[in-house]
């Protein structure tokens, strides 16, 4: 399995769970962005904890993750062309805090994440709206408040932050004197979406070129979620718990754990083309004690995939 692959499996599996929780609502995420914060975090991660996240991510079968990695970064990034993709990521840490030379050292060359270091302890608040203001300006304004109010605290000692930003027109724009409201029928979309079933639904093999009539509905949406039960549910459960996590490769100190990871989204598609940003934020803390027509009138799934078959960023559509 490569890495590529290992991004779309995990898109599929993050997609499962959450449609099976917010059923009948738009969906939209970028697995993409929550795979390469996570990843940064693997890369600190040893024993168990490297273990279930290495499963959950589908790394075990990947030579080389991190370059690999680092490898999919470079080929999907670009701001010439027709489309803009752009990827950052970068370290907020506790000034006080003492990680290990190693780990900043190959999260700065293998992810091009340099470390800031913030007053997490005397001034969680200001070190919040900072890390919102640095990402509010690295997706063009498109994402605010990633981090919640009470989401950064004094215990906090390192956030881990990935953005992206994607923008494209359309080959051909659509007619904005054509467009026009219409009806759209609310019904289930196929639940048991599959790793296969999705590279069958995008196989240049059943593809050929044709012209026909697209009728797609313009919509716009925004979704924020709270990624901890998300992840657990997908078997990574010990980077969470304050007694077993494990991330020895990133500190000396035995009490870090991951507290929470936020991601947030935003996607509009409207006649000119499709804008899209995301970010993702791992937050890490010590213990405290205690056919002629395609006509899209009903409910389906989107994804954004790049030429090389990665998965930037995918949803459903239930209400335009």
């Amino acid at each position: 399995m490569d890495i590529y692959t290992s991004n779309n499996q995990f898109a599929v599996d993050v997609l499962r769970q959450i449609c099976g929780t917010d059923v009948g609502q738009n969906v939209v995420f970028a697995p993409l962005s929550i795979m390469t914060a996570l990843s940064m975090v693997y890369l600190g991660a040893r024993g168990n904890t490297a273990a279930e996240m290495g499963k959950a991510l589908h790394f075990s079968d990947v030579k080389e993750v991190h370059s690999s990695c680092k490898n999919l970064l470079n080929d999907l990034v670009t701001i010439e062309g027709d489309y803009v993709l752009m990827n950052v990521n970068k370290l907020f840490g506790e000034k006080t805090f003492r990680f290990l030379p190693t780990f900043l050292n190959d999260t700065r060359n293998l992810y091009d994440a340099s470390l800031e270091q913030l007053d997490f302890l005397n001034d969680p608040e200001t070190s919040r709206k900072y890390i919102n203001e640095w990402i509010t300006q690295q997706t063009r304004a498109k994402i605010q408040e990633l981090l919640p109010d009470q989401s950064i605290s004094e215990n906090t000692v390192l956030v881990l932050a990935n953005t992206l930003y994607f923008s494209a027109n359309w080959t051909k724009p659509f007619n904005q004197k054509k467009t026009s409201k219409a009806p759209f029928t609310r019904m289930s979309v196929e639940k048991e979406i599959s790793l296969e079933k999705l590279n069958k639904w995008m196989s240049n093999s059943g593809m050929k070129m044709m012209n026909i009539l697209v009728r797609l509905p313009k919509f716009r949406v925004e979704k924020s979620f709270s990624m901890k039960n998300i992840l657990s549910s997908l078997g990574i459960l010990d980077a969470f718990s304050q007694t077993k996590a494990n991330f020895s490769g990133m500190t000396k100190q035995s009490d870090v754990f991951l507290s929470e990871v936020h991601h947030k989204t935003f996607l509009e598609i409207n006649e000119k083309g499709t804008e899209a940003a995301s970010t993702t934020a791992s937050v890490m803390s010590v213990r405290s004690f205690p056919a002629d027509e395609f006509k899209a009138d009903r409910p389906f799934y989107y994804f954004i995939k790049h030429k090389s078959g990665c998965i930037v960023l995918c949803g459903v559509v239930y209400n335009p």
